[in-house]
């Protein structure tokens, strides 16, 4: 099985703006259900505690997302 390179660039770019999307509205989440949860402050505290956590989160947040969905586009039929 051949990796299609376009198709898997393709599936790195819209999983990275599904997990952007998912990092922006978040907050709202988070509000509207009552759950402290947030994958961005989960990610980046792992990483460091230091005031960089958020840009840190949302960089891991969208590199996660850019991998899940390339890989989803390199194994996904038509």
């Amino acid at each position: 099985m051949a990796i299609d390179l376009r198709r898997s660039r393709r599936g790195a770019l819209a999983g990275a703006a599904a997990a952007g999307v998912w990092a922006i509205q978040q907050p709202l989440d988070i509000r509207v259900f009552g759950v402290p949860y947030d994958d961005t402050e989960l990610l980046g505290k792992f990483v460091t505690r230091s005031r960089a956590w958020r840009p840190v989160g949302i960089g891991i947040h969208l590199a996660f997302g850019a991998a899940v969905g390339a890989a989803y586009a390199a194994v996904a039929r038509d």
